[in-house]
């Protein structure tokens, strides 16, 4: 296979709020992409975050068909940051393709799982 980049896109409408959240709380560092309509993050050297600005009425954040997990090292941290920031935070983990992840959600409601990166990862 030829190399190749991923990216997860996902559409928010308040997106200072998400680029903050994502920078800030949730520890993915400053954007590799940044302007007044998209946000890219660099997860790793060929996995990318990206916001795209979006008005979609239709866009129903709580019950989407796709969401994502991003493994940390301190889980803790992060969700201390998150609730410190008035954003809920689950303290019951749930299984998300493996156990012990926390649903979360970003100032749009976008969900995603934050999970403790494994040693062997």
């Amino acid at each position: 296979m030829k190399k190749s980049h991923c990216s997860i896109v996902i559409r928010v409408r308040d997106l200072d709020a998400c680029r903050s959240f994502y920078r800030d709380l949730i520890g993915l560092d400053e954007p590799v992409v940044d302007s007044g309509f998209a946000v890219s993050f660099a997860i790793s050297p060929v996995l990318f975050l990206s916001l795209e600005k979006s008005e979609a009425a239709y866009l129903d954040r709580a019950s989407g068909a796709q969401t994502w997990c991003l493994a940390v090292e301190d889980v803790d941290e992060i969700c201390l940051r998150i609730g410190e920031a008035g954003y809920p935070v689950p303290s019951d983990a749930v299984r998300f393709g493996r156990p012990g992840c926390l649903r979360c959600e970003d100032p749009d409601g976008n969900v995603f799982f934050l999970r403790r990166l494994e040693a062997q990862e």
